[in-house]
């Protein structure tokens, strides 16, 4: 195979550098998009989405509320670990479905999630809560805003965030209301989260869609009691991206919101999602950020070995076809650069993340060629590397 003539610089390849560590990393970053066909195999799209250099979200809305990303910062350029992303929607095909359980397969991983039509939190003549039935549904979108969590906006306008209302009057751009105590750490995003069970609070959230089927969401689970005791609220259930100032994201720099129950058990490190060494870490004054902080999939769906002919098998996610069985292209970039004055350097391919779309039949994988040099090099020095790339068989 020849090698193409060396590229120019086009909107979904990028170049990236970094002083991670001794020596510094030199990276070719290349986005490919993929349409996936009606027997899961993927062809090279004619639309090539770009590389993204901040995070996108999935609309704009006013705060207190959040928007749960949409997309993540291509530019975490030396991933250690491969991000899995499954966005879409769990499907009924045409049947009075009130309930139903969309699963994903692949390598060593399964993950199950029950999903719910639109249900009420209620009282009954007990005094206990109750959820009603939920509702007939066509598609449920599997994001974070349909998963337990968000904002107690009645337990804000009760108690109050003296921080808040300092810094809205001064910085209004800052938009410190969207982390206010009593959003939900793991996920401000979401719906349900509660501190005290009373009628105005119970009677002011919407309840969530979505749940782990191994952590099942019930009346007696909805409030914690205390904002200090956030890490034994229920874990928010959806494949997609998982935003940077998010529990366990946020605690890589240092940063953990504050609690009264040791973070050493929690639910996420007990399962091997997250590394332990992640709440460890405990004052943002260190020097370095812990690596995964830039791992930028649910907790559990950073991998550390991902085959480029990968098979996943989705379940209820496809409009078309309730069961998908799909294979990566098992394709991979041959890369080198051209440093002035140094000449070439052949890059390392690693696969940075894979995203299946499922709703719009997308496949979307990021590579990060990479290689040592001597020197981190600057933006403004970019636009003077010339690079080539080819693909081969995996």
């Amino acid at each position: 195979m020849n090698w193409n003539s060396y590229s120019t610089h086009l909107a979904n390849e990028k170049l990236a550098s970094a002083r991670l560590r001794e020596p510094p990393l030199i990276a070719l970053l290349i986005k490919r998009t993929y349409d996936i066909d009606d027997h899961g195999k993927c062809h090279l799209a004619d639309e090539q989405h770009p590389i993204y250099e901040d995070m996108i979200p999935y609309e704009e809305v006013p705060p207190p509320r959040i928007s749960p990303p949409k997309w993540d910062n291509d530019l975490f350029a030396f991933k250690e670990m491969t991000d899995v992303i499954i966005q879409g929607s769990a499907h009924s095909y045409g049947k009075l479905l009130r309930e139903t359980v969309v699963r994903v397969h692949f390598s060593n991983i399964s993950r199950s999630i029950k999903v719910y039509g639109h249900r009420k939190c209620v009282w009954d003549r007990t005094g206990h809560l109750q959820f009603t039935p939920p509702e007939p549904f066509e598609k449920i979108p599997l994001r974070y805003d349909c998963a337990y969590g968000g904002q107690d906006v009645i337990a804000l306008k009760r108690y109050g965030d003296p921080v808040e209302e300092t810094f809205d009057f001064i910085r209004p751009e800052w938009k410190l209301s969207t982390t206010s105590p009593y959003h939900y750490p793991r996920n401000p995003a979401g719906k349900g989260f509660l501190v005290e069970a009373d009628r105005e609070s119970v009677e002011a959230i919407e309840l969530p869609n979505l749940e782990w089927l191994e952590d099942p969401i019930t009346p007696e689970r909805l409030a914690i009691g205390s904002v200090k005791k956030w890490p034994q609220g229920p874990l928010p259930a959806a494949f997609d991206w998982y935003e940077q100032s998010w529990f366990p994201r946020i605690a890589c720099l240092g940063i953990t919101p504050e609690s009264e129950v040791s973070l050493k058990d929690i639910l996420e490190i007990n399962l091997g999602w997250i590394p332990k060494e992640v709440v460890e870490k405990h004052s943002c004054l260190d020097q370095q950020m812990h690596p995964f902080f830039v791992q930028g999939a649910s907790p559990g769906l950073s991998i550390k070995s991902l085959k480029p002919n990968e098979i996943f098998l989705l379940e209820n996610l496809f409009p078309k076809k309730p069961q998908m069985v799909i294979q990566l292209p098992d394709e991979v970039p041959e890369a080198m650069i051209k440093l002035p004055m140094k000449g070439k350097l052949d890059l390392k391919p690693f696969l940075n993340t894979v995203a299946i779309q499922s709703d719009e039949g997308k496949l979307i994988m990021v590579w990060s060629c990479r290689a040592a040099v001597q020197r981190p090099y600057s933006p403004p020095e970019f636009d003077y590397i010339d690079y080539q790339i080819r693909w081969k068989k995996g």
